[in-house]
């Protein structure tokens, strides 16, 4: 929901925004529904992709451990949360990525736990520098 919140100042950089899921199509479809995401969703059902771009799956702590907790009841109150029971792999963790028109890697967040991601200014700053 954070890129969402932040969609006209990324689209006034002209950055194409794209999700990449491994979920299956029926779950990704949910999501975008149920958050309204604006952007293309690409699937990546093999992981290859997560795979190339060096994103792991999390260890049991990483993913669920105790200092995860008030964030993810932040989470839980915050008006986005539609808390449901995990359908995939809870461990694949993902990252943000910004790459420039001649293909670089410019900015790579690769997320240490679900709950880790790039503040959008950062993403926004990567998109001008490139």
């Amino acid at each position: 929901m954070q890129l969402q919140e932040h969609r006209r100042e990324l689209e006034a950089t002209g950055a194409e925004i794209v999700a990449l899921t491994f979920e299956a199509p029926e779950h990704a479809r949910s999501y975008l529904e149920e958050t309204g995401w604006p952007w293309p969703m690409l699937m990546d059902r093999d992981r290859r992709v997560y795979r190339a771009y060096g994103l792991i799956q999390g260890s049991t702590w990483s993913v669920l451990g105790p200092h995860l907790w008030p964030g993810y009841v932040k989470l839980m109150f915050s008006k986005a949360a539609r808390v449901k029971k995990p359908h995939d792999d809870v461990y694949q963790l993902g990252g943000n990525f910004v790459i420039d028109g001649n293909g670089r890697i410019v900015l790579a967040h690769r997320s240490r736990n679900p709950l880790d991601r790039p503040p959008v200014e950062a993403l926004v700053k990567a998109l001008a520098d490139a």
